[in-house]
């Protein structure tokens, strides 16, 4: 059984770091966009855009990705992005026009975008199988953690209300990622994929020891195209993969993500301090029962998680609705709260990732992600973006009412459709798939 090196584990960690790029610039407006909206006196169609206009910038940085890491390799494109998520969070702090705000946010959406398709595929490409489930989970503990971050700087300006800071703090560790990806190797499939044989073998064995290169991976990139995605043959897989990043989104996880202030606030807590203090404790439980999941992903298996997970997500939804339908607010809310989170995180955040970077042949991975992610991302901005709508024309109750029905059904669709991939090859996966 293959072990991973050092630099495997380097590597992974590296690459990783994406996840927290990508979260805590999503989440760090949900503590900022309170004293934004206060400073630029935002309609809430403004405030919806301001939150959501990152989830736009993703858009088109998740469709354009899969050429690109194709063509220049994931580790390239990684590099690309952390560049980007630089440039896009250092002018903030001196800005003072709302547009040039939007701009910047959608600027750091894009760099949001490409992470989200080349981080897990190139952690799927390097890890061995055994510890493959682990490797892209770990993407989701980063996105976790960057949550949970962003969460805490915004508790900690929030008696200041600097959400400047709040927003430029991206740069950060966008800037150790973009020097620390020099000193990783290129995905050694891609290095197969793309011609680089002899390369590519070197790079394997710096990575983890004990595990032979699969022949079949030794495909050409060449012969990956978009329309290679409409052959019938991969329809199986194109639907299993839509299902799991649409239903996640639409278990409203990112209307609570980014809006969880304002919800507290609708729950009773008038004041901003409480609410991004409740908000932080959310972060916390989503962090822990994320770390829980890379332990138990390997061993209990994609599927029975994903199931165990989703059954949870809905029952506690179910119960969220109840305190606002019998106005019994404040405890029971919070308790309801993070019980949802807790059974999101521990399955239904990371699993969608791992199971779409290992169901798909290297001859349409990259571009399988690529529509993935695509519509992840319009999926999170039709939540993000319609949420503050809904929420002042239907109330709490309806709009969660609605999030309970669509992870019910998700749990009954999940079950039919989702296969076993646990400890499996690539070519074992695409074999039980795909014959």
């Amino acid at each position: 059984m293959a072990k991973c090196t050092p630099l495997g584990i380097w590597a992974g960690f590296v690459a990783s770091l994406s996840g927290f790029l990508q979260s805590y610039a999503a989440c760090a407006i949900a503590g900022a966009l309170l004293f934004i909206s206060t400073e630029f006196t935002l309609t809430p169609g403004q405030a919806g855009l301001t939150a959501s206009i990152i989830l736009l910038g993703a858009l088109l940085g998740s469709i354009s990705t899969g050429y690109c890491a194709d063509r220049f390799g994931r580790r390239s494109v990684l590099l690309f992005s952390a560049v980007l998520f630089v440039a896009s969070n250092v002018p903030i702090p001196f800005i003072s026009s709302f547009p040039l705000l939007l701009f910047l946010r959608f600027a750091t959406g894009i760099a949001a975008g490409i992470t989200s398709l080349s981080c897990p595929l190139y952690l799927a490409e390097i890890a061995p199988p055994s510890k493959r489930g682990a490797f892209v989970a770990s993407f989701q503990l980063a996105i976790t953690l960057g949550t949970l971050v962003a969460y805490g700087l915004n508790l900690g300006f929030a008696e200041s209300g600097n959400w400047r800071f709040m927003l430029f703090f991206t740069a950060v560790p966008a800037a150790f990622q973009a020097i620390a990806l020099f000193f990783i190797p290129e995905s050694p499939k891609w290095l197969f994929g793309s011609g680089q044989t002899e390369k590519g073998v070197v790079v394997l064995q710096s990575l983890h020891s004990g595990d032979a290169f699969p022949p079949r991976e030794n495909e050409e990139l060449a012969a990956s195209s978009w329309k290679n995605l409409f052959i019938p043959l991969f329809r199986k897989g194109l639907f299993l993969g839509i299902s799991l990043v649409v239903l996640q989104q639409w278990s409203g996880i990112n209307a609570i993500i980014y809006f969880s202030p304002s919800i507290f606030q609708a729950a009773g807590f008038a004041d901003a301090k409480s609410a991004i203090m409740l908000t932080f404790v959310l972060g916390i439980v989503n962090f822990i029962a994320t770390l829980l999941s890379l332990f138990l992903i390997d061993r209990l298996g994609r599927r029975t998680l994903l199931l165990i997970s989703q059954a949870g997500t809905a029952l506690s939804l179910l119960f969220f609705t109840f305190t606002y339908v019998l106005q019994v607010h404040s405890f029971l809310a919070i308790l309801a709260l993070i019980s949802y989170l807790f059974a999101y995180a521990i399955g239904l955040g990371p699993i969608p990732w791992v199971l779409v970077s290992e169901i798909y042949p290297l001859a349409i991975r990259a571009h399988a992600i690529a529509v993935m992610t695509f519509l992840n991302w319009l999926s999170n901005f039709l939540v993000v973006f319609t949420f503050p709508h809904f929420l002042a024309s239907w109330g709490s109750a309806s709009i969660f009412a609605i999030y309970t029905a669509i992870a019910i059904g998700a749990f009954w669709l999940f079950l039919r459709i989702t296969p076993e991939t646990k400890g499996k090859s690539f070519e074992e996966i695409e074999m039980s798939l795909y014959r």
